[in-house]
């Protein structure tokens, strides 16, 4: 008989997960009130694959009754690959590297990348300069960063970049880096001169 109950609901979720109704944000476990007919919520996963969903609405005279809702969530994998794109590398240069991610899913997730060292130098990315150590955005697609070092020899840099989703891959750039280098010639003005002058 309508009008005689009121209702909650309760639901729960296979993978993580919230639910927007009237204005609220559900977490599951948690039980809110819902109207009698025809009612929508927006459910929105946060991991990948099938989420089963069940809801559970029990009326103010005890009855209960339940429904499952299945909803796959795409997930978004991609490669991140880093490329030396010079050869002579010298102390104080900005040695360009080209930072390139593919997306299997595109405009999903946002990326952050975080860089170590074995030598003295820093990376410069989007005109912002970045120790080693220190997270920074990075775009999807083609970009580029440089390395500034600061001393000479082999240099390894680790960088792993890591996606709103929590995967991350990791890329190894070897680069040796020399003084700069220069000629100088000593060849006098003249060829004589007279003693004391």
């Amino acid at each position: 008989i309508p009008g005689i109950d009121t209702y909650t609901a309760i639901f729960s979720t296979s993978g993580t997960g919230t639910l927007e109704y009237n204005g609220s944000t559900i977490n599951p476990g948690q039980t809110f009130s819902i109207d009698p007919g025809n009612t929508s919520g927006n459910y929105t996963g946060t991991t990948g694959g099938n989420h089963s969903v069940q809801f559970i609405v029990t009326s103010s005279s005890g009855e209960q009754d339940n429904d499952v809702v299945n909803i796959n969530f795409q997930t978004n994998s991609f490669t991140f690959v880093a490329t030396l794109q010079q050869n002579d590398l010298f102390v104080g240069d900005q040695f360009p590297i080209a930072f390139n991610i593919t997306e299997t899913v595109p405009g999903i997730d946002t990326y952050t990348a975080i860089y170590s060292s074995d030598r003295n130098g820093v990376l410069i990315y989007q005109n912002q300069t970045i120790s080693p150590g220190t997270s920074f955005d990075v775009d999807p697609g083609n970009t580029t960063a440089f390395y500034v070092a600061d001393e000479t020899g082999p240099h390894r840099l680790n960088i792993s970049v890591t996606s709103s989703s929590n995967d991350t891959e990791t890329e190894i750039v070897n680069l040796n880096v020399e003084n700069s280098d220069f000629t100088f010639d000593g060849t006098p003005r003249q060829s004589t001169c007279p003693l004391n002058t």
